[in-house]
């Protein structure tokens, strides 16, 4: 029984053998972690996953892998079946056809059991594995936001403290700036969508969650920002401080009204009704409708907005992970569960309209850009947009946080993807580099153009 006990703390100090620390766990190893706590993330990736079925050595290795990369402890490392030497002394026990959440609770077991009691926390182990899972299947629209990470899925504050940015992490943990808000102090310091952030206050960034907590502080305090922009790495110093959190603006031009869309979370159909109240009393001649680094967000909310040029027209086609197929129009509710009022004329359809797009504009900006288009209501300027033609959906979890999987296709309402191939405009116009630091923007002065004739 030494001798038994003996190999098995030896092989678990680096897990030689990955899933021999499952023998442990099944053979004495009483479980302490409440499996539905992974069970439930565990399911809806397997029920919703749009592609070919999910392996479970893929999620339950992923998940382990995403233990003990948060551990973050050098003696601690996780070595898979399929890595061992076919001549290893140590074989794996366990049939990987046959590997399922209870395995990965099992793994956090007997991983807590070689720490000292409450150095590790129950909660951040399951989360991490959940991260792993996601981040094993290497496919960008599937995420799990942490309960400090969750923004975009709530109404935002009208004021808050900070930079003003949304990232976003690709398959490689690399974050990406996806969103500028209008006169933040990251607009301000010259931050734009599509800089790579490689280290804050000179400390490494390795995933999103580390990098929202980097950017917090006080107001005034001053941040320092590595970025990665075109090939080329530079310095950008930003001053945190207090910006007006506003997914809507709008001003008059002229006789043209402008409206920019910046997100398209919780609420922005609400916001963008007050804005077109306030619009149409100027009696513009023309709308221009700014959806440039818009990145989508809440697919409802885009639908809403639709309706004001659309009425009650199919926006978009769905087909879910299950082969079924949907219509989809404006929604009767608002996110308030409030029934909706719909005009019997809607208030833009003969609004001469364009539509500012780029190749940030993705989701959501997509579904609005493109059936605008389709129904012949809006002329497209500027450049191919980002082509995400997948949607999710998002669930919250009992271990905390919110798991978004992709769980259905979408197309335009003539049954058209536009997946990874984007909506090209009707007139094309770039916007250079040059172009916006010398306060230039010939893509919204072509749309005053088209409006002006």
């Amino acid at each position: 029984m030494k001798k038994i006990l003996g190999i098995a703390v030896l092989l678990f100090i680096v897990l030689i053998g990955g899933m021999t620390i499952f023998y442990l766990a099944r053979y004495g190893t009483p479980e302490k972690i409440n499996t539905s706590l992974l069970d439930e993330p565990y399911r809806m990736i397997k029920l919703k996953h749009l592609n070919q079925p999910i392996p479970d050595t893929l999620l339950v290795y992923g998940a382990i892998d995403g233990i003990v990369g948060a551990i973050n402890d050098t003696g601690l490392v996780f070595i898979r079946p399929d890595k061992i030497r076919k001549n290893a002394e140590i074989k794996s026990v366990i049939d990987s056809e046959k590997l399922g959440p209870k395995d990965i609770a099992a793994a956090i077991n007997i991983i807590r059991s070689f720490y000292p009691q409450d150095s590790l926390v129950d909660s951040l182990l399951i989360r991490a594995a959940i991260c792993g899972m996601v981040k094993n299947l290497n496919n960008p629209f599937f995420n799990y936001l942490a309960p400090e990470e969750i923004s975009v899925l709530k109404e935002q504050p009208k004021e808050t403290v900070g930079l003003g940015v949304q990232l976003i992490a690709d398959s490689l943990n690399r974050i990406f700036v996806i969103q500028v808000i209008s006169e933040s102090p990251a607009e301000k310091a010259g931050l734009y969508v599509g800089d790579e952030i490689i280290a804050i206050d000179g400390q490494r960034v390795v995933d999103r969650a580390q990098a929202h907590n980097l950017l917090k502080g006080k107001e005034g305090q001053p941040v320092k920002l590595t970025i990665n922009r075109n090939g080329i790495k530079q310095e950008i110093t930003v001053m945190r401080g207090k910006f007006k959190n506003c997914a809507v603006n709008y001003r008059m031009i002229g006789d043209l009204a402008y409206i920019e869309i910046q997100s398209f979370s919780l609420g922005v159909s609400e916001d963008f009704r007050s804005a077109i109240e306030q619009i149409l009393k100027n009696k513009p001649k023309g709308i221009i409708l700014d959806l440039r680094d818009n990145p989508g967000g809440l697919g409802m909310e885009a639908l809403a907005i639709a309706n004001y040029w659309t009425g009650r027209k199919i926006i978009q086609k769905e087909k879910s992970a299950r082969g079924h197929c949907y219509d989809l129009r404006p929604p009767y509710f608002n996110h308030k569960m409030r029934p909706r009022i719909f005009p019997v004329i809607p208030p833009l359809r003969d609004a001469p309209t364009v539509v500012l797009v780029n190749g940030y504009s993705a989701s959501a900006s997509e579904v609005l850009t493109g059936a605008l288009k389709y129904y012949g209501l809006a002329t497209i300027v500027g450049e191919k947009t980002f082509g995400k033609g997948v949607g999710q959906v998002t669930k919250s979890l009992q271990a905390g946080g919110i798991l978004v999987v992709t769980s259905f296709y979408w197309f335009l309402p003539d049954g058209q993807s536009i997946h990874k191939i984007g909506i090209m405009p009707d007139v094309e116009v770039k916007l250079t580099l040059e172009d916006k630091i010398k306060g230039r923007d010939p893509q919204l002065e072509r749309a005053k153009e088209l409006l002006q004739r």
